[in-house]
This record gives structure tokens, C-alpha cells and sequence, in this order.
């Protein structure tokens, strides 16, 4: 699925540009202990303590999701950074700071500059802000009216995809047709099955759900 360019996504700017960027030597699993209420106001990063970096972090997410419109040879151009480009400049700013890995690290998560880690801060922040803005928008009274449920469904395959189907049973939800995974918009259902307590996708790190 391609995350750029993008259709501007008014609630999906806003919850964007409403958060601060916070830089801080805490892990993933520490920043699951911060309260959601803290989580939701903050761009950050795991073991990442450069405060100018994490704000460029965050504006990368927002040239993404904002997408320009300039006229070029008379015709209007849509121009905005795809996920590659941001990967890019990323990976360059980290070496104008002098960042460098730990060896033993090279190339994964917890390097700063692997493909793997930008392409999951990048894709996560991105998909959270759309997630948030398509959730405030079915919020409303005609849409509640007219599309009342949501279903869990699988978007995208992974090599190890997690069970789902187990989550959503542990978490108590109903299954329709066999195991199909539906609910109202308003069941508490949607914020116990995700990682981050929030009741629109994504619901976990690299999901595609």
C-alpha cells in the first residue's frame, strides 16, 4: 500500500500539528508506560534523544501528508516526500549530527538509521494520523447513523502475522459469519485490542490490520 502522495486529510494535519516532539532515552516498551493522554500530545522516537531531530521527524510525517498543489508549465503539479524520500533525508540528517550505530546493531531496529527503523516511524506516524482522522470523521452524527460498525480485517500480509483472531477473542469480541471480526464504532472493543490504546488503526507496530 502507498503511503504518498496523499490527499490532504484535515483531521489527520491537525492531529499532527497539535503534537510536540519529544526527544528522550526511553525504549518502546517505557514509552507504552506513558500515559495515552501524553503519548497522544508527543512525536517521538525510541532511544532517541536529539530534540531538532525528532522535529524534523515530525515534519517529514507532515510534508507527507500534505501534498502541495503548484502550477508548473501552466499545469497544476502535485508536489509532496513519499515515504522513500523521507527515509533518505532522515538517514542524512543523522549523519550531519554524527550518529553512528553500534555495531552489533547495524541495520536493525534499534539503529537509528536502518530502513527498517525509518520505514516503521515514518509508516506508523503517518498511518496514525489517518487513522485518527477517518475515526473523527465516522464520529459523526450522519456517519454514525449511516455506517454504525467497523470490521477488522487484514490489509496488507505479513511473513508472521500476529492472532488477530485471538486477540480480538481474548479482548471479547463477537464474531459474525464465522470469524469475521465486527463491531459498533462506540464498543471499548477497538481501544483494548490496540497496543496504544487508541480506537483506530493502527492497532499494533507493522500490523496490517
Amino acid at each position: 500500500m502507498s503511503l504518498a502522495p496523499l490527499k490532504p486529510f484535515k483531521e489527520a494535519l491537525q492531529k499532527l500539528t497539535s503534537k510536540t516532539p519529544v526527544a528522550a532515552d526511553l525504549s518502546s516498551a517505557e514509552w507504552s508506560q506513558v500515559p495515552q493522554a501524553l503519548r497522544e500530545r508527543a512525536v517521538f522516537s525510541a532511544r532517541t534523544t536529539n530534540a531538532g531531530y525528532v522535529q524534523e521527524i515530525k515534519d517529514k510525517i507532515e510534508s507527507i501528508l500534505n501534498p502541495k498543489t503548484v502550477m508548473r508549465d501552466g499545469r497544476p503539479v502535485t508536489e509532496g516526500l513519499n515515504v522513500a524520500t523521507a527515509r533518505v533525508e532522515l538517514k542524512q540528517s543523522l549523519k550531519n549530527i554524527g550518529y553512528s550505530p553500534e555495531p552489533e546493531k547495524t541495520g536493525g531496529i534499534e539503529d537509528l538509521s536502518s530502513d527498517r527503523r525509518l520505514n516503521l516511524i515514518l509508516k506508523q506516524n503517518v498511518e496514525s494520523a489517518q487513522g485518527f482522522g477517518s475515526w473523527l470523521q465516522g464520529q459523526a452524527e450522519g456517519a454514525l447513523d449511516a455506517f454504525p460498525a467497523q470490521e477488522l480485517f487484514r490489509a496488507e500480509d505479513r511473513k508472521e502475522p500476529r492472532n488477530w483472531i485471538e486477540r480480538w477473542r481474548g479482548a471479547g469480541g463477537q464474531f459474525y459469519d464465522g470469524d469475521r471480526m465486527i463491531a459498533l464504532k462506540s464498543d471499548p472493543i477497538w481501544s483494548e485490542i490496540s497496543a496504544f490504546d487508541t480506537p483506530y488503526p493502527p492497532f499494533d507496530y507493522n500490523s496490517g490490520m
